[in-house]
């Protein structure tokens, strides 16, 4: 597995060359799921779809830790149903996790996640063996939660599973600790201590910043996460792609600070999220021609 690092040359692929699909429609949905401990719920989601028949590709798009209400996602749903997918936005949370505690709770979304993935594998007109998800920051944790077996086991089944996974800027130092059997503030109780000792071999694409300051400014943290995965198979799966000057949040729209203790791996320190809308090009670039491939 090479360690890959993008310069800010330009990148050769297109979206230019991407197939437009502009019909497409929107809807605010309820969708049901089974939480950790067995029992059913529902969650808002925006559902959009092309007009066009299937079967299409589909995909799950997991907000960051700001909230549905900051509309991050939006930009991938339009760029992804534009290429002929359907596209699927667990409305997860409506604020910061860091000012309603109510929220943390990592095992009730990682399920929101694999009731998102049933109901699409539902849907008449999607390919269930064609669905993939993708995150942002806590959103790419939950992806890369979602390639465990014990996720995989404990919220879906073996005839439905992610076709494939894109983890935007996770917080990489910290699942590695939890490959080692560490607990982090990244889960609860719910979740066994070693749930990321195995793995599904799910394709697997994490796109890191090298000035990202959850990682401590550490341009190797995802792929030596990476190497620590215990399974051969998830090694071969997962690459991963460095933008040398990009920061956590690049594709947030607005530039903005704030302390938390996480940063620095967990000494604590200013997080810069810092606005780029080059890498933000770039990362879509990557993202499509992972999900196309």
């Amino acid at each position: 597995m090479k360690f890959l690092r993008l310069s800010s040359a330009v990148v050769t692929f297109s979206l230019l060359t991407l197939i437009a699909i502009t019909t497409h429609a929107q809807e605010v949905i309820s969708v049901d799921f089974t939480d950790v401990d067995g029992g059913t719920g529902k969650f808002e989601a925006i559902l959009h779809k092309p007009e066009k028949p299937g079967p299409h590709k589909a995909i799950v798009i997991l907000h960051h830790a700001g909230g549905w209400q900051t509309q991050t996602t939006n930009q991938y749903a339009e760029l992804l149903h534009k290429n002929g997918f359907v596209t699927l936005e667990p409305r997860m949370f409506a604020y910061p996790l860091a000012s309603r505690r109510e929220t943390h709770e990592p095992a009730k979304f990682l399920a929101q996640a694999f009731g998102a993935l049933k109901y699409l594998a539902a849907m008449p007109d999607v390919d269930r063996k064609k669905i993939s998800v993708m995150g942002l920051s806590y959103g790419a944790n939950m992806t890369i939660f979602s390639a465990t077996e014990w996720a995989s086991k404990k919220f879906a089944d073996d005839t439905l599973g992610f076709h494939s996974g894109i983890a935007f800027y996770p917080t990489c130092f910290a699942l590695e600790q939890m490959t080692a059997g560490k607990r982090t503030v990244l889960v609860d109780n719910n979740f066994p201590v070693d749930f990321m000792s195995k793995w599904t071999g799910m394709p697997l694409l994490i796109l890191a910043g090298g000035q990202d300051d959850y990682e401590d400014r550490d341009p190797k943290a995802c792929q030596s996460l990476v190497d620590t995965f215990s399974a051969e198979r998830q090694r071969k799966a997962s690459r991963v792609v460095v933008f040398p000057e990009a920061t956590h949040g690049w594709d947030h729209g607005r530039t903005y600070y704030f302390f938390t203790a996480m940063a620095c791996k967990m000494r604590g320190c200013q997080n810069t999220n810092e606005s780029n809308e080059a890498v933000t090009a770039k990362a879509k670039e990557e993202l499509v021609r992972f999900l196309m491939h």
